[in-house]
């Protein structure tokens, strides 16, 4: 400790409370002995060890969904640098439908919890109400009081659409069941900014599906006159719609440009190779865990949403229409 302290030029009684959890330091110092510690390579063990559940439905964690099990991973990896121990916990539609109790909190063990993806919003009132620490990790409800941290969908959503724009695309679709999350409902209002900025008619037949109401992947139904451009809700969806779309025939981009949103491992296996919004998973990650931290030792703190901005990756499925 007193390696660290002499480093950090602090006290070695700041050094013990970092380690120990107390509420006499800030969440920052705690990071900055904690990061020392592991950067010189040092073990410790803390008096106090926090326990904090991680709540998602079992759509989020599918083999080919690979968004919020990056997100998972990093949240494993670094909840030591913490002192945090996560507990998982796929919670079914019908138990959120009927508000019960998730397993891990049946014990009163847990000291917080990180709602991942998106479970229903009286499911989430419901543990609320419980008063426990909650964050929510890529989605939000209004009136629910819990930190969410989210990516601007919506902003880099009206980017890349207007990519597709610059390129002279006006028959522009949207792959995506808008109903499933509000991460997809702020990909698709970004999409309709871009056309209504540009004096550009909404075709409703270009809004196509990739899931059902129960999130079961679909056969993609084409309108009867193809769009020349496709913003996709996601890579795995923009993967899908490539695959169709030479089924019948058509060549990406010649005929018909695509766009991703996430920059999956699907924008790499493509051919062609996606153009996508690249979501920095790893911060997301790392912000929830010193939020959840935050929120642990500070139960008063203000509530806050916290938005992460993507990156818009220009690849090989775009071309100017000729």
């Amino acid at each position: 400790m007193q390696d660290i302290a002499n480093k950090l030029n602090v006290s070695k009684v700041t050094v013990s409370k970092a380690f120990n959890n107390s509420n006499d330091i800030s969440v920052s110092m705690r990071e900055n002995v904690l990061k020392t510690a592991n950067d010189l390579g040092y073990n410790y063990i803390s008096a106090k060890r926090f326990m904090v559940g991680v709540l998602t439905s079992s759509i989020f964690l599918e083999k080919d969904e690979s968004f919020y099990t990056k997100i998972y991973k990093t949240l494993t990896e670094d909840s030591n640098m913490y002192n945090l121990q996560l507990l998982l916990n796929v919670v079914s539609d019908s138990d959120q439908e009927s508000l019960k109790l998730p397993y891990i909190l049946e014990s009163g063990n847990v000291d917080a919890l990180i709602i991942m993806g998106q479970l229903r919003r009286e499911f989430v009132k419901y543990l609320i109400e419980l008063d426990i620490p909650i964050l929510l990790m890529d989605f939000y409800y209004r009136g629910v009081k819990a930190d969410s941290i989210i990516s601007n969908n919506y902003q880099a959503s009206y980017e890349i659409t207007s990519h597709l724009i610059d390129y002279g695309h006006k028959n522009i679709g949207f792959l995506g069941n808008i109903k499933t999350t509000t991460s997809i409902q702020d990909r698709y209002l970004g999409y309709v900014k871009a056309l209504l900025e540009n004096n550009i008619e909404l075709n409703s037949s270009y809004l196509m599906k990739d899931r059902d109401e129960e999130q079961n992947f679909i056969k993609i139904k084409f309108p009867n006159n193809l769009p020349t451009a496709y913003v996709c809700n996601n890579d795995h969806a923009a993967y899908m719609l490539i695959d169709e779309l030479k089924k019948l025939g058509y060549k990406v981009p010649n005929d018909i440009s695509v766009v991703g949103f996430d920059d999956l491992y699907y924008s790499d296996y493509s051919v062609p190779k996606l153009t996508t919004v690249r979501v920095d998973r790893q911060d997301m990650a790392k912000m929830a865990l010193r939020r959840i931290l935050k929120r642990i030792i500070e139960k008063d703190v203000e509530i806050k949403r916290f938005v992460i901005n993507p990156q818009c990756i220009y690849r090989d499925s775009v071309s100017k229409i000729k």
